[in-house]
C-alpha cells in the first residue's frame, strides 16, 4: 500500500478496479477527499514482495464524474462504473457504505455554494427605474429599458436551454430503463446458456457412455425398494473407468500392412466393440436379474470377460479386474435390492388409520 500523508477529513476504505470486460481486477485503497476519489493499487498478496515501483494513483475529480450507474445487483459489494466528462470510464467495486459516500460528495459538488449564488445575483443587470411621468415618450422610454433589461437576462436562451435539459433528461430517463432491461435479459440469458451448458455436458456423458455400450435405463425394482448408497457408488465408480479408459487394458504395439496407425486404430475398434459387448451382457443381466440368479448371472459375467480375454489374446485386450469386480458386484447390490423389495411386497408396512373425530 503506496505510503503518503492523509487529511483528517480523508475518507478511506479498499475495493478491486474491475477491468471494462470485467475479466481482471486490481485492489485499490480509496480515498475520498477535496472533492477527488484517489485510487492507489497494491499487491493483495500479504506473502508477496514489495512492488520497487509503486504504481501510481488514479484521481477521479469529482466535478468532472458525468455519470454513475450501478452494474449487476450485488448489493453487498456493488460493482459501479463512473463516466467523465472527457468519455473515460472507470470500473469500481466497494462496499455499499462507501459508496454511498462517495454519493453524497457527488451531490455536494453539484450543489452551489453560498458565495457562489450570491456572485451571481451581483452580476444580474439593474432593473431599470420606474417612469416618473404618465407621458408617451416617457413610457415607450420605459418599455424600451424593460426590453433591454429582459433581454440582458437572457430569458429566451435560458428558456431554449430549459427545454434541451428537458429533452436530454427524458432522454437520459429512457436510457436508464433500456439499459435496466438489456441487463436483464443479459442475466436471463446468462442463466440459461448456464442450464443448456449443463445439458450439454450431460448429453456428452450420456453419448460417451453409449458409446461404450452402456445405456441408462429404469429399474422397475427402482420403484418399490430405493437404490442404496453403496449401489449408487457403485455405478457411479463403473461410469468413471468407463470415461476414463480405465476399463479395458490393451496394447497399441501392433503393426498393421507396416503401419503403426493402422495398427493401433484397428487395436482401439477391436477394444471398443469387445467393451461393448461386455457392458451389455452386464446390463442385461442386471435387467433381468432375480435373487435366485445371482450365481448364475455372476458366473455368465465371468465368462464374458473371459470370452474378452481369449477374442483379444492377440493384442493383449482384457477386461480391467477392478471394473469386472465392480460390475459384479453391482449384480450382487441389484440382487439384494430385488430381496428387500419382495420382502416388502410380502410385509406391507401397516397404514395408520385414524379415528373419527371427537
Amino acid at each position: 500500500m503506496p505510503p503518503h500523508s492523509r487529511d483528517p477529513s480523508t475518507i478511506s476504505s479498499s475495493g478491486w478496479m474491475v477491468s471494462l470486460d470485467e475479466q481482471t481486477a486490481t485492489a485499490v485503497r480509496l480515498d475520498l477527499s477535496d472533492g477527488a476519489l484517489t485510487m492507489w493499487p497494491f499487491n493483495a498478496d500479504l506473502f508477496a514482495p514489495p512492488d520497487p515501483e509503486p504504481r501510481a494513483p488514479i484521481v477521479l475529480p469529482l466535478h468532472e464524474v458525468v455519470g454513475l450507474d450501478q452494474l449487476g445487483a450485488d448489493v453487498i459489494q456493488p460493482l459501479v462504473e463512473f463516466c467523465l466528462t472527457n468519455g473515460e470510464r472507470f470500473r469500481l467495486r466497494t462496499t455499499e457504505v462507501f459508496l454511498e459516500q462517495i454519493v453524497a460528495a457527488l451531490e455536494a459538488t453539484r450543489d452551489p455554494e453560498p458565495s457562489a449564488q450570491d456572485a451571481e445575483l451581483a452580476d444580474l443587470p439593474e432593473v431599470p427605474p420606474r417612469s416618473q411621468t404618465t407621458s408617451k415618450r416617457a413610457l415607450l422610454k420605459e418599455i424600451d429599458a424593460l426590453r433591454s433589461y429582459i433581454a440582458s437576462l437572457g430569458v429566451a436562451e435560458r428558456s431554449a436551454l430549459q427545454s434541451d435539459i428537458d429533452a436530454l433528461t427524458a432522454a437520459i430517463q429512457r436510457l436508464t430503463e433500456h439499459r435496466a432491461d438489456v441487463l436483464e435479459s443479459v442475466r436471463r440469458t446468462t442463466v440459461e446458456l448456464a442450464e443448456l451448458r449443463e445439458q450439454v455436458v450431460a448429453l456428452e456423458r450420456e453419448a460417451a457412455l453409449q458409446s461404450l455400450g452402456v445405456y441408462r435405463f429404469g429399474h422397475s425394482v427402482d420403484l418399490a425398494v430405493e437404490p442404496s448408497v453403496e449401489l449408487r457408488d457403485v455405478r457411479q465408480q463403473i461410469e468413471q473407468r468407463l470415461l476414463g479408459g480405465e476399463a479395458m487394458h490393451i496394447t497399441y504395439e501392433w503393426v498393421v500392412n507396416g503401419s503403426e496407425e493402422a495398427g493401433q486404430r484397428m487395436a482401439a475398434d477391436l477394444a471398443a466393440l469387445l467393451l461393448r459387448t461386455y457392458n451389455a451382457e452386464a446390463d442385461l443381466l442386471v435387467r433381468g436379474l432375480h435373487p435366485f440368479d445371482l450365481v448364475v448371472a455372476t458366473d455368465r459375467l465371468d465368462a464374458s470377460a473371459k470370452a474378452v480375454a481369449r477374442l483379444g489374446a492377440a493384442l493383449e485386450i482384457a477386461i480391467d479386474p477392478e471394473f469386472h469386480r465392480l460390475r459384479i458386484r453391482e449384480i450382487r447390490l441389484v440382487a439384494r435390492q430385488h430381496a428387500a423389495a419382495q420382502r416388502a411386497v410380502r410385509n406391507p408396512a401397516p397404514q395408520r388409520v385414524s379415528g373419527p373425530s371427537q
